[in-house]
């Protein structure tokens, strides 16, 4: 036990110390190797960033070791004796061990280089956020680029290693990896790498002229040339070796790994047939819930014609990005009235929203969240502000509510508040519980009085219809073997997604991001039955103010083990 306690960087001494000792230092250990990979976990802890992710196929095998022995190491510490916290720590723990180390051999399936899941997106939002206020932190980011060029050289390597192995992206989705990577190609100036002037004010004429001339050099000497060259690669003998046919269920034990994926993004028990099963039945209910509403605005076709109307309805429609932005804006003023009514404690960071990256906007239907930085204090929900014609916008209000309050703003700055939560709990992200909460904070909006006109609710179904989709469009591509078209279609008669979002869409389901987009509804539904048995089993007692507040404050849980905490949620309260 010493031994191993030693390998995972706890000192030895407190081999024979304590139950709550032990999983606090162990706790401890899973926070620094969260810093270690992750730059923007660094960044909002003030700790300087020296290193970019290590995406190699070594990196992956010593995070495998490391997720081997914290498990080792968590199955020998006894639950009695344990605080709350510290036993939900043991659990979170042991569940993130178990899924590092059931992920070793899917390395060659994972992506690197797709819109949604390519890691260069998220180094580039971490060169846009390192301060430059002083010479080492200029001399730390130049540094940082000297490092790009061999990010960009494991990219193509592993894209080598795939093409060996015959897990090649599909044709259809390489017609939006091409431009993505294209886009990074700029000269030195346009690069998303390059520092904006803004940035630089702290440095003297002399020191930014040397700044900006070494870092022109690096980019046209270092970076773009990579860049090049995995273009040239994936256009060439990658975009010759590519199927046509999307789907994990194509390869060598692809739908083992969609099984593991189903498990990992829902953080339940759940197999593919069960999660297909669930969107068939919630399409079904939402069709009926949809129909009575078409009832109550008076719509006289039927619902399939009303589906259509709902499509070209000029209310949803805005002819600007800042147009977008105001309606986004309006609709969290809204909830914000409405919030001291659902929840005791409220999350003291600012929000707002801005346009996606030119860059981005081509291959992702709407946009994500991106929390606060130390550079920026405010959380941010970036949204697709192109082909404005061809983005509807009755889904705005439920996004709103998901993205920024009291969704994924609201949660995750809580998280980040909350200094009872171990730190590596703090910094943690698990998909069921972040998606999850932030389709049930959609729904939410009508709990609180929101969602009065029914057209607003029809915007509102229509969003969760979409996300009851996923469940279906998901496991058909990826497990049960559906073509892109059928999916396409499947879309077309269930959503109000244009060809434009529907295209983006199914690959993102079919290809980028397999098994991921199951946790928002499979997360929100969770959340639904779970409050329901805290309000059955309590009756009067039930007080939803003091139900969220217990949900949020114990942070980031896979589901199964949040289940198992209301259970003690209400307890408590009997």
């Amino acid at each position: 036990m010493i031994v191993l306690l030693m390998l995972l960087g706890v000192p030895a001494r407190i081999a024979d110390s304590t139950a709550t000792q032990r999983i606090q230092a162990l706790g401890d250990r899973v926070w620094h190797h969260q810093l270690e990979q992750s730059g923007l976990a660094r960044l909002r802890h003030g700790l300087p960033v020296d290193r970019l992710p290590d995406l190699s196929l070594a990196g992956a095998r010593l995070d495998s070791l490391f997720w081997r022995s914290v498990g080792r190491a968590v199955a020998t510490i006894p639950d009695r004796g344990l605080s709350d916290e510290d036993r939900r720590s043991k659990s979170v723990m042991s569940w993130l061990a178990a899924r590092g180390v059931e992920a070793s051999p899917f390395f060659w399936f994972t992506s690197n280089r797709t819109p949604y899941s390519s890691p260069v997106t998220g180094v580039h939002r971490l060169f846009g956020a390192l301060p430059l206020a002083n010479a080492a932190d200029r001399s730390r980011y130049l540094a940082l680029i000297w490092q790009y060029p061999a990010l960009i050289d494991t990219i193509r390597k592993k894209l080598e290693g795939q093409v060996a192995r015959r897990l090649v992206l599909p044709k259809p989705e390489l017609a939006l990896v091409v431009p993505l990577w294209r886009s990074f190609l700029k000269p030195p100036r346009q690069s998303p790498v390059w520092v904006d002037s803004t940035r630089l004010t702290a440095a003297s004429p002399g020191e930014r002229t040397a700044f900006e001339g070494e870092l022109e050099r690096l980019i046209t000497n270092e970076v773009n040339p990579r860049l090049e060259r995995l273009i040239e690669y994936i256009e060439g003998p990658y975009a010759a070796a590519a199927p046509s046919r999307v789907g994990l269920w194509r390869y060598a034990r692809g739908r083992e790994y969609y099984r593991y994926l189903v498990r990992f993004h829902t953080t339940m028990t759940l197999t593919p047939e069960e999660v297909f099963a669930t969107g068939k039945r919630e399409i079904d209910s939402l069709t009926k819930e949809l129909d009575r509403v078409r009832q109550a605005t008076g719509f006289q076709g039927t619902l399939t014609e009303f589906k259509q109307s709902l499509r070209t309805d000029p209310r949803f429609f805005v002819s600007t990005p800042e147009e977008v932005g105001r309606r986004l804006d309006g609709f969290a003023a809204q909830m914000e009235t409405k919030l001291d009514s659902l929840f005791g404690r409220r999350s003291k960071a600012p929000y707002g929203t801005a346009r996606l990256a030119p860059e981005l906007e081509p291959n992702m239907t709407y946009g994500f969240y991106d929390e606060p930085k130390p550079a920026r204090p405010k959380g941010i929900y970036f949204f697709n502000g192109s082909k404005l014609n061809e983005r509807n916008l009755a889904m705005a209000e439920g996004l709103t509510y998901h993205e920024l309050v009291p969704g994924h703003h609201f949660q995750i700055t809580l998280n980040l508040e909350n200094r009872d939560l171990p730190r590596f709990r703090q910094d943690l992200y698990l998909t069921a519980h972040g998606e999850g909460w932030g389709d049930y904070s959609s729904m939410l909006g009508a709990d609180a009085g929101l969602y009065q006109d029914p057209y607003s609710r029809a915007g509102r179904l229509m969003m969760e219809m979409m996300l009851g989709n996923r469940l279906a469009l998901d496991a058909g591509m990826s497990y049960f073997g559906w073509t892109l078209e059928r999916a396409r279609q499947f879309m077309r008669e269930h959503t109000l997604e244009t060809e434009t979002q529907i295209a983006t869409e199914t690959l993102r389901y079919g290809v980028d991001m397999p098994g991921q987009a199951l946790a928002y509804r499979m997360g929100s539904l969770a959340f639904r039955r779970f409050r329901e048995r805290a309000r059955h089993a309590l009756g009067d007692r039930f007080d939803i103010r003091r139900y969220h507040d217990f949900v949020l404050s114990v942070g980031p849980l896979p589901m199964d083990v949040l289940s198992q905490e209301v259970d003690r949620f209400v307890s408590a309260v009997h």
